[in-house]
């Protein structure tokens, strides 16, 4: 494995280069992030003013759920406009009662300084149902709009509104928003996941190519020679285990045959020094059903793990990163709470206990805000399992009392976020 860091940052805007060798093979991907160092004084904070409606004026403070500015869609449209004059700033509006088939549009209609926008829209219970908080990028299509399908009758509902991730912007903003009563009644939809064991090719425009071949445990350290099928059966069988609540179908590829035309794709195989993993999109509500994900086998190194885990306890491990990046081919985000399946950050050793589909305190690299609920979404999404089975036990050796806090992140969707609230304005592949 190799790792190699060629330039540096200067002032203004610098590249550093990122080379990283996955796998055993000749393949790269480059990673190129884009530093920006602001300098220079600072103009003075914007003062709210309201241009086209003044009683659709934010209410300082709004910060939080419990001040929201009341912003009730009773008559169906509004503009509503506010100001972020400072770093962290969030503005928080009640939009009154939602109803499922409801379908609520939010567009900017004004901009002023140098704000680039981000917004999020959460439930009564302050959980993120929606979001878009990366358009305004100078990188990406610059225009931030959400168009959400109500799927659970709320009431409150929420509208908050930043900057986004990737750095300190402030300005006066007017926004459109307004609701559709009952235009939509959105149904779940199951979905079916492809385990590929048999080697393959992932070709993403972000995170690059990567080729694999087959499975084999021994890969992952010698101390697995000769566990390969078991391990194909745990890690499906702890995946399954996982998704057993929802109305998913967890098929592999040396137990079912080939892939199905209707099924994303998970691959398993490789080494990424960054992740264990990398899924090609996080799929809001999952409008794409053949999408791929992998995981990087090799990158479970036993040492992150303080004592080298049994091929079962390893393949819980693997498993729970599966389940992760099928979460967000889903339409899941991350959070941060060590027993949650979508947990980002936390030390490697915890890969190895029985994690879940839980509510958590999403991670602030996609809103600095209110909870996701991964259980909920799911249940919305593909719907529950129309046979539910008997939970299955993990059997699960407890680490030792002292862990290093040995870490890689789960995937290189959330490498990728934090890069961006680093400064970076976007990542590339050569």
């Amino acid at each position: 494995m190799v790792a190699e860091y060629q330039g540096g940052a200067e002032l203004g805007l610098g590249l550093r280069d990122m080379s990283i060798r996955f796998g055993r093979g000749d393949f790269r991907v480059v990673i190129a992030l884009g530093l920006f160092l602001a300098g220079g004084c600072q103009a003075p904070p914007p003062t709210p003013v309201c241009t086209t409606n003044c009683d659709d004026a934010e209410v300082e403070p709004n910060n939080t759920f419990a001040v929201a500015t009341n912003m009730s869609l009773t008559d169906g449209a509004r503009i509503i406009s506010g100001a972020i004059d400072r770093r962290g700033d969030i503005d928080v509006f009640d939009l009154g009662p939602m109803s499922v088939g409801d379908v609520v549009h939010v567009r900017v209609s004004d901009l002023s300084g140098s704000l680039q926008p981000a917004f999020a829209i959460y439930n009564q219970v302050n959980e993120l149902i929606n979001e878009d908080t990366l358009s305004s990028l100078p990188s990406r299509s610059g225009i931030v709009e959400i168009d959400h399908v109500v799927r659970a009758d709320s009431d409150p509902f929420y509208l908050a509104t930043s900057h986004n991730v990737a750095g300190f912007t402030s300005g006066q903003y007017e926004l459109d928003v307004s609701v559709e009563r009952a235009a939509a009644t959105p149904e779940p939809s199951e979905q079916i996941l492809y385990l590929n064991f048999s080697g393959g090719e992932v070709d993403d425009p972000v995170f690059g190519r990567f080729d694999v071949g087959p499975f084999d445990a021994g890969d992952i350290d010698p101390i697995y020679e000769g566990q390969t099928e078991f391990m194909i059966q745990a890690i499906r069988a702890t995946t399954e285990q996982n998704y057993e609540r929802f109305n998913v179908t967890i098929l592999d590829s040396i137990n079912d045959g080939p892939m199905p035309v209707d099924a994303s794709e998970i691959v398993f195989g490789g080494f990424n020094d960054l992740a264990f993993g990398a899924a090609q999109d996080v799929d809001l509500y999952n409008q794409n059903h053949t999408d791929t994900a992998i995981i990087f086998t090799e990158s479970f190194e036993v040492d992150l793990f303080g004592q080298p885990p049994s091929p079962a306890s390893m393949s819980v491990a693997i498993a729970n990163v599966t389940a992760h990046e099928a979460g967000h081919l889903l339409g899941l985000h991350h959070v941060r709470d060590a027993d949650a399946i979508m947990d980002e950050a936390s030390p490697s050793f915890t890969l190895l206990a029985d994690q879940e589909f839980i509510s958590a305190p999403l991670s602030t690299s996609i809103f600095p805000l209110g909870n996701h609920n991964s259980a909920a979404l799911l249940e919305v999404i593909v719907g529950l399992h129309p046979s539910p089975i008997a939970k299955t036990q993990q059997t699960i050796e407890p680490p030792p009392e002292l862990m290093p806090e040995k870490n890689r992140a789960k995937c290189l969707n959330c490498v990728r976020r934090n890069a961006l609230i680093n400064g970076a304005n976007g990542l590339g592949t050569q």
